[in-house]
């Protein structure tokens, strides 16, 4: 749907995604989302850059996909109009509820990991439908997943979305660095498989809400992904035991200990062929779900270690053992 760029009134900016800014802004009285993109930027013909992505984004009908509404061009700015997620991206929710405990804001004791789990299920299940368009994401992060008023997560920004037929294709561009796939970073060859890897670096981040290569920049970072098979620090047995305390948390440390970081290593395996299938991927997070939804206090899992963890090679961590048992301590839950 084509619009005319003066039915849109631009408010402020609420963020930046591959290819543009990203506004709030009211459409036909309606609060929307707005990305602003200069056509001069586009590395590729400005008019197949903008086709491209509308058209990939208006074939797109899914609870767990950022609706779009419409698109407009005004040299030198083409505008993309979509739903607005009044909570905003996954990435700057998880930092507000870091200041929140500090600063006693509304997020009391941040995320539990039973809401962290709804929401990775919630990505799972709309990337899970982009493969059934046949539609490769290519920039999979915390970032381009926005959350609703009733903490639904859906996933935003195809600026760099591939259509994908039925072979794997070279490009030459790709997304962020921390999250790019090692076969993407050393041969630009981009899969279904990417995506699946990228979503690792997602679980990872949401859950243990850490840095993901602290200290190293991105040239170091893509030569020891590639060659070292480096991956995020997957957190010892001692640092688990700090973010879990006593036995409201036993249940929560099982399911992290049992599937989330078995899934976390599937997920980021070198060999794209060991990854698993968004299926399989979206099974085990409801088992996760399950299995907290027996937790009788699901209390916040946002209790972190604050010394930042060290990246370490690829199925190099220790084994975690028998989580002890230990005093009770109580909790502020969020509300689910």
């Amino acid at each position: 749907m084509s619009i005319s760029s003066d039915d849109l009134e631009l408010m402020e900016q609420i963020g930046v995604g591959s290819s543009g800014v990203v506004y709030k802004a009211r459409y036909l009285n309606v609060l929307v989302a707005v990305k602003q993109c200069l056509i001069c930027d586009l590395l590729e013909d400005p008019l197949k850059e903008y086709m491209k992505e509308t058209q990939i984004m208006s074939t797109i009908r899914h609870p767990n996909i950022v609706q779009f509404i419409a698109a407009s061009i005004k040299p030198p700015f083409f505008y993309i109009v979509t739903e607005y997620c009044s909570r905003g991206s996954l990435d700057k929710l998880l930092k507000t509820s870091y200041s929140g405990r500090l600063q006693k804001s509304s997020f009391k004791s941040g995320l539990t990991l039973k809401k962290k789990c709804k929401l990775l299920l919630d990505a799972a299940n709309g990337l899970n439908y982009l493969k059934s368009k046949n539609i490769i994401h290519s920039d999979v992060k915390v970032s381009n997943c926005l959350v609703t008023n009733d903490w639904t997560l859906k996933i935003s920004d195809f600026g760099i979305a591939r259509l994908f037929n039925n072979k794997q294709k070279k490009h030459t561009k790709c997304g962020t660095v921390e999250i790019t796939a090692p076969e993407i970073l050393a041969e630009g060859h981009y899969s279904f498989k990417a995506d699946i890897y990228s979503f690792g670096i997602c679980i990872y981040e949401l859950i243990f809400e850490k840095e993901l290569y602290p200290g190293l920049n991105i040239y170091d970072i893509t030569h020891k992904v590639i060659h070292e098979e480096m991956r995020p620090k997957i957190p010892t047995q001692t640092e688990l035991r700090e973010m879990f305390f006593g036995e409201h948390f036993r249940i929560e440390y099982n399911v992290v200990n049992n599937l989330i970081i078995k899934l976390i290593t599937k997920c980021w395996s070198a060999d794209m062929n060991a990854r698993p299938e968004w299926e399989e991927i979206c099974e085990t997070l409801k088992q996760s779900l399950a299995q907290l939804s027996l937790s009788t206090n699901s209390g916040s899992f946002s209790r972190l270690i604050s010394n930042p963890l060290v990246s370490s090679p690829v199925g190099k961590s220790r084994a975690l053992q028998t989580f002890p048992k230990k005093k009770n301590v109580a909790f502020e839950s969020d509300e689910e």
